[in-house]
């Protein structure tokens, strides 16, 4: 018995209670006994508790896979309720899968549902593409009734991935619910007309005769290419003409193109370190082929502003203005000059500077350039329209304006500025 005893602690206790039943006269079959009756012991608890293992990991697959396909099924069934409407689609995801350029219009249907108690009334189904268009025949919808959403897209030049939405207007909801389509285009072959689209004469053509950089930063360079190619069996000579130079521009092109060359028009802006030049950069070029003006000019524009390499986001300027929208309204011709104001605001750490102003109109000014705003304050910017220089007459006026600063998360705010001429 001080066999077992040694065993130790629990198992010990099982052991003496099986070898006294078992009590035989040879202490060798006592002994066989006890160390049978601990190895059916010990393999009985290893059964346990892996078929308890064994079962909880089927547990946890089946509530794994129940949850996986829950999640699958939510995010397709995207309800339109989360918005505050009843109605819901299945979808809202489109798919028109690879359709080919050539191969015509393809159209997808969608299905939405009344979830709700009352009576729904699709207001509008506004698209965003003019190679979209929507049809339904359900304008209300009782409870339970199903909208089924027609929704066409002609893929004729418009090749490559598909990415549009569609906004569905409810009578229970202000705001739109949002579908959208996705796929790809399979691009059909193009001719040369097509890939360069503008004729510049003498079988010069162009890809394009415009180009905007965006921000140009001090002490950097931007530069774009445009394609050209001369369609002609001739060699032909070619220059440029400036109608407005920025000062900043440089241009690179052949004087004498070859039959059948293509090659790149280089157009490449540049602003010194140092420079004190800030806003709208533009120039415009007339291309003489063979002597001849081309019917089309080659303009490109950049915006100039400060170098923000250096410039800390955290205690950065921050700029906002009041309104996005300065209206004048009725505008009689014995005016002179009306003028409205705006705030203009800094919400960062570091004081905010107008740096420059630009109009898309000469009959906009504003005065206070290079005003000074220190945070959490603002200034007042006025601006004016000089009656005398509106140009046409028969139409509304609409102009914009562009607020330069030094913030570099937006160093360019845009006002739209409107008037009705009498």
């Amino acid at each position: 018995m001080s066999w077992a005893a040694n065993i130790g602690t629990r198992n010990c206790e099982i052991n003496l209670r099986w070898t006294s039943f078992f009590s035989l006269p040879s202490g060798k079959y006592l002994v066989q006994t006890s160390v049978f009756l601990e190895i059916v012991h010990i393999a009985g608890l290893f059964l346990v508790q892996n078929t308890y293992l064994c079962a909880m990991n089927l547990v946890l697959n089946i509530r794994f896979c129940l949850i996986f396909a829950v999640s699958l099924l939510l995010a397709n069934m995207v309800f339109a309720q989360q918005q505050g409407s009843d109605l819901s689609f299945l979808s809202t995801t489109l798919e028109f899968g690879h359709i080919s350029e050539e191969g015509g219009a393809v159209s997808k249907t969608i299905c939405a549902v009344n979830r709700g108690s009352n009576t729904l009334y699709i207001k509008e189904v506004a698209v965003t593409c003019g190679c979209t268009t929507a049809n339904y025949a359900q304008r209300e919808l009782r409870p339970n009734d199903t909208l089924h959403l027609e929704v066409r897209f002609d893929p004729m030049n418009r090749p490559g991935r598909i990415d549009k939405s569609l906004y569905v207007t409810v009578s229970d909801c202000d705001v739109p619910l949002r579908l959208r389509m996705v796929g790809y285009v399979e691009p059909r072959e193009r001719g040369v007309d097509e890939l360069f689209p503008f004729d510049m004469g003498e079988g010069l053509r162009l890809e394009s005769n415009f180009h905007a950089f965006g921000y140009l930063e001090h002490g950097k360079e931007v530069e774009h290419r445009i394609g050209f190619v001369n369609t002609s069996k001739n060699w032909i000579s070619v220059e440029l003409r400036p109608q407005r130079l920025s000062g900043y521009i440089q241009v690179v092109m052949p004087e004498r193109v070859a039959p059948d060359y293509k090659g790149d028009i280089l157009l490449r802006y540049t602003l010194e370190e140092q420079s004190d030049i800030y806003g709208l950069l533009e120039d415009q070029f007339i291309f003489v082929v063979n002597g001849k003006d081309s019917y089309y000019p080659v303009s490109c524009q950049a915006i100039a502003v400060d170098n923000f390499d250096m410039v800390d986001d955290i205690s950065a300027p921050r700029a906002d203005i009041s309104k996005k929208n300065i209206k004048f309204g009725d505008v009689k011709r014995r005016y002179t000059t009306i003028e409205q104001s705006i705030e203009l605001m800094n919400a960062g750490s570091s004081p905010l500077v107008l740096r420059a102003v630009a109009s898309t109109s000469e009959a906009l000014s504003v005065d206070n350039v290079g005003v000074e705003v220190a945070p959490g304050q603002s200034a007042t910017i006025v601006v004016r329209l000089d009656v005398g220089k509106i140009e046409d007459w028969d139409n509304p006026f609409v102009a914009r304006l562009m607020l330069i600063t030094n913030d570099p998360m937006r160093p360019m705010l845009s006002l739209r500025v409107n008037a009705l001429p009498e």
